[in-house]
């Protein structure tokens, strides 16, 4: 009915939570209905330009951090665990 194609509830969990580690009803049916549909190549630029950004801040980031400390710090210990911890998309 929804014309979803979901194969693996993780990654849709994922996408539906707001941070807390649940999914409220309105969380489900507000990001069931973000869900449905194909992107449009305008949304897709948008992702793909906020992705550019926020990798380019956490290389910043890891960057002053080196001059600081003169070690080694992974850019993937300043990403929240909730998204360290899913899938690839």
């Amino acid at each position: 009915v929804m014309e979803l194609d979901i194969h693996d509830a993780q990654q849709v969990f994922y996408m539906l939570d707001n941070g807390d580690g649940l999914v409220s009803p309105t969380e489900f049916v507000e990001g069931i209905l973000r869900l449905k549909g194909s992107a449009r190549s305008q949304d897709v630029m948008r992702i793909m330009d906020f992705c550019r950004v926020m990798m380019d801040d956490l290389s910043s980031l890891q960057a002053g951090h080196q001059k600081q400390s003169n070690g080694s710090w992974p850019v993937s210990s300043c990403v929240p665990q909730q998204f360290a911890q899913q899938p690839p998309v």
